[in-house]
């Protein structure tokens, strides 16, 4: 089963930002007003795909990379949602 057909997304509020190139992808046209504050946040260090899963209106993962989705970043939702 994928994670958007799970009882946990269901639960929680998903945002995705894509652009359509790299250089693009910290532009202010591709972020929601709301969430550029997080994205200001970030670090040059920052990779794509970036995870942020965001709590009480504060960054309480960031993670990048695909392999992070399952190690880090869905382990931290599912703390979150239980």
């Amino acid at each position: 089963m994928t994670f958007r057909a799970s009882p946990e997304f269901a639960r929680i509020v998903y945002r995705e930002v894509k652009a359509p190139t790299l250089r693009d992808v910290l532009k202010d046209e591709y972020w929601p007003d709301d969430l550029r504050t997080y994205r200001d946040r970030l670090g040059r260090g920052a990779g794509v795909p970036l995870w942020l899963v965001i709590a009480d209106e504060r960054i309480v993962q960031q993670s990048f990379g695909e392999s992070q989705w399952r190690n880090s970043v869905l382990p931290k939702i599912r703390s979150l949602i239980r």
